[in-house]
């Protein structure tokens, strides 16, 4: 998706036209949809898991070392198996 996005970031004039020669934001937000939603269980896992992981590593080291950020990090070490989110 993150290619989809920056992809779609740099198109202009006709080529964000919803037609059958353009690629309209409300298209790429119902493909995102539906490649979110409709991945098999372990790929929908990963995009989840790489949305949680994402947040983490944004939060100040403060933040990190809340009760609710050490619950979401063991969640997403129990899911992955993988101890690589930072404290």
């Amino acid at each position: 998706m993150g290619t989809a996005e920056q992809i779609h970031g740099v198109l202009t004039g006709t080529a964000l036209a919803a037609s059958a020669f353009g690629y309209a934001e409300s298209q790429l937000r119902f493909h995102e949809g539906d490649a979110l939603t409709a991945l098999d269980g372990p790929r929908r896992q990963g995009v989840i898991t790489g949305r949680g992981r994402a947040l983490l590593c944004a939060l100040t080291p403060a933040q990190r070392s809340s009760r609710a950020a050490r619950e979401l990090r063991a969640t997403l070490d129990d899911t992955t198996g993988h101890k690589e989110i930072p404290a």
